[in-house]
């Protein structure tokens, strides 16, 4: 519907949920895609709030993601 995605997931870039899409879009739909997950980084410790910022899982990395996936429409 929207023809950009973003996955936001807790996990490494091999094997996670956005894998798993853009697979699912190459073969039937292909879409812009923003990926933002742990980047196969170590664990770190922080607060809830330093640990979303860290991986970019907060609010305002989440929105540049969607609009750099809009911008490539």
């Amino acid at each position: 519907k929207t023809k950009a995605v973003v996955v936001a997931e807790e996990h490494n870039s091999a094997g996670g949920l956005g894998e798993l899409i853009a697979g699912v879009l190459a073969k039937s739909a292909p879409t812009p895609m923003e990926f933002i997950n742990g980047e196969d980084k170590w664990g770190q410790s922080g607060t809830p709030a330093e640990l979303l910022d860290a991986y970019g899982l907060d609010a305002a990395h989440i929105a540049e993601a969607a609009r750099k996936a809009i911008a490539r429409k």
